[in-house]
């Protein structure tokens, strides 16, 4: 009876379209048929270009310019997202957040877009707020 029970959570992963692959150490990983299944999906093909871009940002030492450019990436990201909730969605509640997010977000990317250059040729970053005032109302 113990046995049966251990065995349960991997028959449930295997439903769910993982597999073992004891090719490469013992792990659990998605199979072909679910990771094809995640690359068709718009929303993913959003969040892994984001996600492939902030990894592959460099990071300049500089906190404020660095967290400027992440967020920045982050943004976006959540702004692609957004848009195909907006296209594709079905539920009026959804799309509606969709929709602030994108008033918000692209404001607030405009701002770091305004930001980002100054952040990199200020070397001591002390007055930008008084540069952006629009910043200060946050």
């Amino acid at each position: 009876m113990k046995n049966s029970m251990l065995i349960i959570p991997f028959i449930a992963l295997g439903a769910m379209g993982f597999t073992a692959d004891v090719s490469e150490n013992t792990y659990l990983k998605p199979s072909t048929t679910a990771i094809q299944k995640m690359q068709d999906d718009p929303l993913m093909a959003a969040m892994n270009k984001m996600m492939k871009e902030m990894h592959a940002q460099q990071m300049k030492g500089n906190t404020d310019l660095d967290f400027a450019k992440m967020l920045r990436i982050h943004h976006q990201g959540a702004l692609d997202m957004a848009k195909v909730e907006v296209e594709q969605g079905k539920d009026a509640v959804m799309k509606n957040i969709a929709q602030k997010i994108i008033d918000s977000q692209t404001k607030e990317a405009a701002q770091l877009d305004q930001l980002i250059p100054t952040l990199q040729s200020d070397a001591k970053n002390t007055t930008l707020c008084a540069r952006l005032p629009a910043l200060e109302k946050r």
